[in-house]
């Protein structure tokens, strides 16, 4: 299991999701604008700048993404999300 892989299962979820459509998949994916993914053992860690869209109202996307990770990989998997904060971010006025 590879980060390689992982993003390529990640890609395959959400492209299923959004019942083969290839122009809403690939704005869905690159609005969670994703910087990194590394794997530890059965560990994931994702980090993004939109934690929010992956986890979805009431949690519902992230626990469906998790399912099919689990069901992919045939193991149980733990996955972290870090949150990928620009300094541009943190400031709301311009000087």
């Amino acid at each position: 299991m590879d980060e390689l892989k992982i993003l390529q299962e990640i890609g395959f979820y959400y492209f299923k999701k959004n019942k083969w459509d290839v122009g809403k998949t690939n704005k869905e994916i690159n609005g969670l604008k994703i910087v990194d993914v590394r794997v530890e053992k059965d560990t994931i860690t994702i980090e993004l700048e939109r934690v929010g869209l992956l986890i979805g109202k009431g949690g519902e996307n992230f626990n469906n993404l998790k399912a099919y990770l689990d069901k992919a990989f045939n193991r149980k998997l733990k996955i972290d999300l870090v949150e990928n904060i620009k300094l541009s971010q943190l400031f709301c006025y311009q000087y």
